[in-house]
């Protein structure tokens, strides 16, 4: 019963905080599009036009990476791991290592997957629980909470230069300056946008460095035990395949993964390899490139570039 009560008492926290999230996004927007751009540029001008479109485009990209955050799992166990686990457990169980077992359900886990307590399952290279969107980011819905709070970010400091622009410019829109919707718009949108600066930026150095939150606190304790060595060596993410691959790797952006040497990877650096990446902003819903059970990791020998 208080198990079940709990699991109640989270999802309805969790609806509240979705409808929290779309409720003061949508003020921002609605307060942009009805009170403040009809004022600065006027409707049927270019500026109206340039100004609205902007703010369309940033709102579908927010509004669609949220809901996709939400509605894509994070990614469960494969079956086939499941069933080779268990025929390797039951064939030889002495070779197993305590890594393969979650400790929660004892059933087996690939690498990078890790138990979450409030979902109540393995999530497959588990982030983080984010209440926000009432479940897990992982490997599946990773790209799509990225990408959200990218436009996110982008929309806040988007909407707080109009803002801004009407604070600014008191005398000539003072009747719109004391609108208590214009205010509150702005206090929100210039909050969220300091948060998102500063989550997004940590997200984007664990994209650089092809880490989930949780793989950054096992991986700083590695690094500080390779340091204790003093033999000089430095320590890096045995996932982290370079900057390019990595990308690839979270956005699914199958023509960025050759390695060195390899067919098209020529085709896939400079500009071209920039236009690829930048092509992973634009809304898709096409599926990762493989189950989430193994990930290629890099080895001294290994032909991965790392810029």
């Amino acid at each position: 019963i208080i198990g079940s009560c709990g699991q109640i008492t989270m999802l309805l926290v969790g609806f509240f905080t979705i409808f929290m999230a779309c409720a003061l996004i949508s003020n921002v927007v609605y307060v942009y599009v009805h009170i403040c751009l009809p004022a600065v540029a006027p409707p049927g001008t270019a500026l109206h036009f340039v100004l609205l479109s902007g703010i369309c485009w940033i709102s579908f990209g927010v509004f669609f990476n949220y809901f996709m955050s939400i509605a894509v799992h994070p990614g469960r166990v494969p079956q086939r791991f499941k069933e080779w686990f268990r025929y390797r457990v039951k064939q030889d169980p002495g070779t197993v290592p305590e890594s393969w077992v979650c400790k929660k359900c004892r059933e087996g886990k690939p690498a990078r997957t890790h138990h979450c307590s409030i979902c109540g399952e393995c999530v497959l290279k588990m982030d983080h629980h984010c209440p926000w969107i009432n479940g897990c980011v992982g490997y599946h819905n990773q790209r799509y909470f990225n990408l959200f709070l990218v436009y996110l970010l982008i929309g806040t400091f988007y909407c707080s230069c109009l803002y801004g622009y009407v604070f600014w410019h008191t005398n000539e829109y003072k009747y719109i300056s004391k609108n208590i919707y214009v205010l509150l718009a702005f206090v929100v949108a210039g909050a969220i946008f300091v948060a998102m600066l500063a989550f997004t930026s940590w997200n984007g150095y664990l994209l650089k460095t092809n880490q989930s939150a949780i793989e950054f606190q096992i991986n700083s304790e590695e690094a500080d035990r390779v340091k204790n060595l003093q033999n000089g060596s430095v320590y890096r993410n045995p996932y982290d395949l370079g900057f390019r691959r990595n990308v690839a790797e979270v956005f699914s952006i199958r023509s960025l993964m050759a390695g060195i040497g390899e067919p098209g990877y020529e085709k896939a650096k400079g500009w071209r390899g920039t236009l690829m990446v930048l092509s992973a902003m634009l809304p898709t819903l096409q599926p990762m490139h493989c189950d989430g059970s193994v990930f290629p990791q890099w080895s001294e020998n290994s032909n991965f570039d790392t810029v």
